[in-house]
């Protein structure tokens, strides 16, 4: 499935939203006959959160969820933060006031894949200052080493503030695959929803 975060103009987003529903159910066919993890999560949410949990639209717009990721052999996914608002329109309405991070980890390098996280949370001009000249992404060099470095198993879920700096350590055999969700707040009184 294609990613928010690879939304740069209109036409993208309109591509995007397009295949939010075909590539649900593509995710979904792969786990048949059993239910897929993100179908699980999905439930659990609405199951727990007070007010339920729904998928995200922009503008009316349903989004995707449930992305896969297949981190090669010597792919190192660069530190970085994730914010809808960076890829969303101005206007668009519900406004989040924040997210989380979901993977569910499939299978997982015995050398390599692990989740770096630094308690660093930058504003918008200072991620922008770090970037640099990069497209996606934070210069390694101009952080210090990371806070927690965790190690994931298959089938473990991690959840995290994607607002802090973050990224994952390339393996040198094999793949890292994950399920990924981000999960929006908007308030108490409203419901959970997400994307990917």
């Amino acid at each position: 499935g294609k990613a928010y975060i690879e939304i740069n103009d209109e036409q993208s987003r309109q591509a995007y939203h397009a295949q939010a529903i075909p590539n649900i159910r593509k995710i979904r066919d792969v786990f048949r006959p059993l239910a897929s993890p993100i179908d699980e999560l999905r439930l659990l949410l609405d199951e727990v959160w007070p007010k339920g949990a729904r998928l995200l639209d922009v503008n009316g717009e349903k989004c995707f969820v449930g992305i896969g990721r297949f981190q090669g052999s010597g792919v190192d996914l660069t530190p970085h933060t994730d914010n809808l608002e960076r890829n969303a329109p101005q206007d668009h309405e519900p406004r989040l006031l924040t997210q989380l991070s979901t993977n569910i980890y499939l299978e997982i390098p015995e050398d390599g894949g692990e989740l770096e996280i630094w308690k660093i949370e930058p504003d918008e001009t200072e991620y922008n200052r770090l970037r640099g000249e990069r497209a996606y992404g934070i210069e390694r060099h101009l952080l210090p080493p990371p806070d927690f470095v965790i190690k994931p198993e298959p089938g473990d879920l991690i959840v995290l503030n994607p607002r802090l700096i973050h990224a994952v350590r390339p393996s040198a055999t094999s793949t890292r695959v994950t399920l990924g969700v981000f999960i929006g707040y908007f308030g108490d009184d409203q419901p959970l929803a997400y994307w990917s």
